[in-house]
Formats: C-alpha cells, structure tokens, sequence
C-alpha cells in the first residue's frame, strides 16, 4: 500500500477515524483536517519548493530511492526538480523508516517505509513528481515508481546474484532465534 499526499490525503483527509490510520507508517493526529474549498492550511501542508533527498544512511542505501548506481546517485537526486508542496506528517511511528527528507535544517519526512503483517507500507508526503517528467527526468520518474511497485510487491530482492537468503521476519529480539532459508538460482 502506498498513500500519496494531497490536500485532502492522510490526517487533512479525515483518515485518522480509518482502519489507513492503522496501517500507515506515519501518525495522523485527531486534530488535523482540511475541509474542501477552505483556505489551504500551512499546519498540514508544507508550502513552495521541496527538494526530496535520501536520508542518510537508510535512505541512501534503500531499494526505492536507487536512481543511479554507487556515488552517481546522491548526484541525480540533487538533480531532479523539487517537489511543490508537500503534506506535514504529524509523526513517525516507532519501526517506520524515514527514506527521504526535505533539504535544509530542519528537514521534514517526505517519504516514509513501514510494514504490516507480512506486507508493505510507504507514505509519500508530496504528490508532484509529474512535474520531473515535464521537465525532462521522465527516466528517473519512471525508475523511481517502478521501484516503488517492486518494493511495495517484494521484488525489489529478485535474486540478482547466484545465491540468495531469505529471512522470515527483518527484526529481531536479541538473543532471539534466526529462520532464514537460503537458494541457489544456478547448479553451479
């Protein structure tokens, strides 16, 4: 699942009374809400120019935020358009992972990784990356979704090399016991 931001998406669009409350990686506070065709609130909405960076470390070395490979990557985020505007989230929850921030001081959460059950979650703060194509990133646009989709599937671990290993879970108490299975995709 993925919830793209708006200004009527997450806590502006009533989701906190929602079961998406639940399964987001981000908190929406009870408070937050944005009636349609009222004065956009600068609460809930960050205003203008976003660059959208990796975080470091987690972000840089996430399957999502890939664009180009080894250092050629941090260069092709920074080249990319900012975002216009973007939703504020009212919080992390413990266990989610901030994978991309906002430039600057006080950079905010733009997009934030979760899981539920045995499945995926990300919220994205901004909804403009449409404007990277118009302005000539139409390849990194498209990288960027795809790997959106094949995280969000669990593709993004298709065996590229010639062994693999799996784990059942990617959190564990210490001390705890360890299930993984591991594969080889060639007989040699």
């Amino acid at each position: 699942l993925i919830m793209l931001g708006g200004y009527l998406s997450f806590g502006p669009g009533g989701y906190q009374n929602t079961p998406l409350a639940d399964v987001l990686p981000v908190r929406i506070d009870r408070l937050e809400r944005q009636r349609p065709g009222e004065r956009i609130s600068t609460d809930l909405h960050h205003q203008g120019k976003l660059r959208m960076t990796p975080t470091r470390p987690l972000g840089a070395a996430h399957p999502v935020m890939q664009l180009s490979h080894g250092d050629a990557n941090a260069k092709s985020w920074g080249e990319l358009p900012p975002l216009e505007g973007a939703n504020r989230f009212a919080g992390v929850k413990p266990g989610a992972q901030i994978i991309a921030a906002s430039e600057g001081n006080r950079p905010e959460p733009l997009l934030v990784a979760g899981s539920w059950g045995n499945g995926r979650v990300l919220a994205f703060a901004g909804d403009t990356t449409w404007r990277w194509v118009m302005e000539g990133f139409g390849k990194q646009h498209r990288r960027f979704w795809r790997q959106v989709i094949l995280w969000l599937s669990k593709k993004d671990d298709v065996e590229e090399g010639a062994v693999w290993v799996k784990l059942q879970q990617r959190r564990f108490e210490p001390g705890g016991r360890v299930h993984f299975t591991i594969g080889a995709t060639e007989p040699d």
